[in-house]
Parts: C-alpha cells; sequence; structure tokens
C-alpha cells in the first residue's frame, strides 16, 4: 500500500497528478459518504472524482485506462450524477466514481425556442425551477432530486410523459465523452450513431457532459400562474382490482393528451379483500371544463378516503429537498412495458397483490407523444406500448420477488432499464432486442470496445 493526501491508496496504483489531486475524495474526508452513497445503496471506493469540467472527465478517464493497462485489469468504474439509480451502478466497492455533481449548470439559450443545455450533475428540481421562470417546460421524472444524467440516457417517464413523450425524445444534441477520452459533439448531423445510442443506451458509450433540450414554450397570461399544472391525488380502496383499472384505462385513454396518470397499488395492513389505490393525474395547464370533469370522474371509481386538488407551477410539482444520500432505501424494483391491461394479467397482478414480499405495484399510463415516433428513432424501441408496470420490494426476498416477476413476464413488450434493480444480461437484452441490441451493440464495440465504465449495463 502507498499514502497519499492522507489517504491509503491501493498497492502499485498511479500517483495522482496535482490536477487529479485537487478535485479528489478520499475516505477520511467527511463528504465522502455522501459522494460515496446512492439512494440505495452505500458505497466504498478508493477514491471519487468531483469533477467540474469536461476537460477533468477527459483526465480521469484517460488515468483509469492508463491505470487498467499497468495492472492489467479492471477498476470498477462508477459515473454519477444524481445517484438515484436503481441498478446501484453509480458506486462500487474499492475503485472510482467519477461524480458529476458539480456539473449542473442550466442555461437558457433561446426562450422562445425553448432550447436549454442542462449538465448531467444538475438535479431535475432545480431544471424546473429555472425553466419555469420562464415559461418554460420539459418532461423528467417524478422526483426532484433524481440527477439529469442518468435518467436522460435512459429514458425519462415523467409526470407529462403523454403530452410530451420521453426526456431523451427532447434531446437534440449532447457534448460527450468517449472512454478513449475524446470529448465530442453528437447529433443527427454529427457523430449521429452515437447520438442515436446515447439516447437510450445509458452510459454504455460515454459520459455525457452537457445536454440540449427542447423544451415546451407555455403561453400564459401575465397575471396567471407560470407553467400551469392542475394536479390531483386521490387514495381509494376497493376489492374489484379488475373492474376498477379497466374503469380507470378507459378514462385515460379517452382525453387527450395533456392529461397523464399514475396508480400506486398495495395491499390494505386492516383487511386483505381490500387494495388500497393512490391515484395521481397532472393536467399539462390551467383547469377547465374537461380537466374538472376527468378529476371528478376519479372520485367516483372507488371508496374515497382522502383527496386533494389544486393549480400549481411545474416547478411546484417537480421539486428538490437536496436530501443527502445515505444509501438507506434497499428496494428492490421491476417493471415491465406493455400493450395493454388484459382481463388476465389484471388477474394475475392482483395475486401478486396478495403476496407480501410486494410492497405497491405501480401503473403509469405512457401512451400519447412517446407512441408518435418510430421504434427505430433512438434505442428506446417500445413505442407501441401504452402502459408502464413496476413492482416494488426490499432485497431481502429477491429470489421470491423474481419469480414472481416472471408470472407477467409474458405479457411484456420490455424493460424501462433506468428502472430495474435486476442485473443480467437477460434483462439488458429486455431492455435492448432485436435489431436495437444488435445496432448498440455495434455502437458500444467501436467506442468503448473495453468496457472501460465497469458499472454500467451492455448489450
Amino acid at each position: 500500500m502507498i499514502k497519499q493526501n492522507n489517504f491509503i491508496i491501493q498497492k502499485h496504483w498511479i500517483p495522482l497528478n496535482e490536477s487529479l489531486t485537487k478535485i479528489a475524495i478520499f475516505q477520511d474526508d467527511i463528504t465522502f459518504v455522501n459522494h460515496a452513497s446512492t439512494f440505495f445503496k452505500k458505497g466504498k471506493p478508493t477514491v471519487i472524482f468531483l469533477v467540474e469540467s469536461s476537460e477533468q472527465v477527459v483526465e480521469c478517464l484517460r488515468y483509469v485506462s492508463n491505470l487498467n493497462i499497468r495492472l492489467h485489469t479492471h477498476i470498477p468504474l462508477s459515473i454519477k450524477s444524481g445517484g438515484h439509480g436503481m441498478s446501484n451502478h453509480s458506486t462500487n466497492d474499492g475503485g472510482i466514481i467519477i461524480d458529476l455533481s458539480k456539473l449542473n449548470r442550466v442555461k437558457i439559450i433561446n426562450k422562445e425556442l425553448g432550447l436549454v443545455t442542462i449538465e448531467p450533475g444538475a438535479l431535475w428540481g432545480d431544471v424546473a425551477q429555472c425553466l419555469s421562470k420562464e415559461n418554460l417546460i420539459l418532461s423528467s421524472g417524478d422526483y426532484g432530486d433524481t440527477g439529469v444524467g442518468g435518467l436522460a440516457t435512459s429514458g425519462g417517464i415523467g409526470f407529462l410523459i403523454r403530452k410530451q413523450g420521453l426526456t431523451i425524445d427532447r434531446i437534440i444534441r449532447v457534448k460527450i465523452v468517449t472512454p478513449v477520452g475524446e470529448e465530442v459533439i453528437a447529433d443527427k448531423v454529427q457523430n449521429k450513431e452515437l447520438f442515436w445510442a446515447i439516447q437510450g443506451g445509458g452510459s454504455q458509450v460515454g459520459v455525457v457532459t452537457q445536454f440540449t433540450f427542447q423544451a415546451e414554450k407555455k403561453q400564459v397570461a401575465n397575471n396567471q400562474l407560470k407553467t400551469p399544472i392542475y394536479f390531483q391525488n386521490i387514495n381509494q380502496q376497493t376489492e374489484d382490482l379488475r373492474t376498477f383499472v379497466n374503469e380507470w384505462k378507459v378514462n385515460i385513454e379517452s382525453i387527450n393528451s395533456n392529461m397523464s396518470s399514475f396508480l400506486k397499488l398495495s395491499n390494505s395492513n386492516e383487511d386483505k379483500t381490500m387494495v388500497q389505490i393512490d391515484l395521481t393525474n397532472i393536467w399539462d395547464g390551467c383547469p377547465n371544463k374537461l380537466s374538472r370533469e376527468f378529476f371528478s370522474h376519479g372520485l367516483t371509481m372507488a371508496k374515497t378516503t382522502n383527496h386533494c386538488e389544486k393549480a400549481m407551477s411545474y416547478s411546484q410539482l417537480v421539486k428538490s429537498d437536496h436530501q443527502p444520500l445515505s444509501g438507506d432505501k434497499p428496494f428492490y424494483v421491476r417493471n415491465i412495458l406493455v400493450k395493454d391491461l388484459t382481463e388476465n394479467f389484471l388477474n394475475t397482478l392482483r395475486t401478486i397483490l396478495d403476496n407480501h414480499n410486494i410492497l405497491s405495484v405501480e401503473i403509469r399510463s405512457i401512451g400519447g407523444k412517446m407512441n408518435d415516433l418510430d421504434k427505430n428513432y433512438n434505442a428506446w424501441r417500445f413505442r407501441d406500448a401504452k402502459f408502464f408496470v413496476a413492482l416494488w420490494s426490499d432485497t431481502n426476498n429477491i429470489e421470491d420477488v423474481d419469480s414472481l416477476f416472471n408470472l407477467i413476464q409474458s405479457y411484456s413488450e420490455g424493460v424501462y432499464i433506468g428502472y430495474s434493480s435486476k442485473v443480467s444480461d437477460s434483462e439488458n437484452n429486455l431492455a435492448w432486442p432485436g435489431s436495437t441490441g444488435k445496432k448498440l451493440r455495434q455502437i458500444v464495440n467501436k467506442v468503448n470496445p473495453n468496457h472501460l465504465i465497469t458499472q454500467t449495463r451492455y448489450i
């Protein structure tokens, strides 16, 4: 072992030069735990590089590459933006983390056209705060402390999914550092295969250091709420899950894409015959007759125990609490994308809910704008899917949960890889099947043949 900067570095590692030393965080640093942990897991890497520029990302990747050559091995390497990835790839033990949290600038280039550049370490809640001031909306996830980088390379099923589509579909250009340590621009004209791959392919092809997005410009009167959202949350319970979900499905498919809707289902603690329902409806815009009728109907579909409705701005809907990451949320999540919620599927889902290993089930309507694009548009293939279904559990009974998940696997069109805790080749093949997987693999083999970023998913 050798010692550098009051910390023990693994024997035979290349000593850090002055520029890397300035951005290195070691295990004796008081901030280490937060930078080393994710939302779901505590990590213990050897060193964390807290980068502030693309140039530093380039230097970090070159250091890791040279270290691998020297040691004739692959040092665990993680890329971390917000640290909420369910696969826990953004941390590791004994390796290196490139932490992007200081690469967090948001800049509006043209507010009339909705052009905005966002760095990967920004949190989506902070992005919403910045854009909302200029009457701009960009659909992201549904949790404000999620980092931009991970979500914007894997998918993005947010509150406005039916109106705006996936977050990755709003990207028009990226700056990306490839694993060979070269920073390039990628869009539909230059490096277009790389651009295709980064939209849904995750970090297999490199580290994005800046995204350019096409946000939506909202036209509202001066005295109205900026980026207005009409929000409804209803807590209900029912014995007849199939009838409830069918009615919910008919309602959401009969209204225009300004409305998005999400269900969270769980078993009642008091009465096991009852299913507890947490229903959230999001209307993009100020309330009108159509949205009010939809909201009113939602209250009649089952016994309502609590509900609220209010108008708010998009920045109020997606807020960042900037909670420190402590790795104390050991959840395990599996998901599928489906074309329809059939009678047999819902019967099976009810059986799964009865199992004590399942904490809850999510169902999200993802029709609308996402379905308008061709399956080859980018590395997200599932343009025919209308619903997203996820099973939530803890990490104590993973094998049992996987067995339950197999009951609905046959209904699947594929997997949203950014929302899956399952780390396996089979899961990756479900996320990038057929010609999509073949094309993505060819691009990865070209730009990242040695799989330098070890802590990621590879097809």
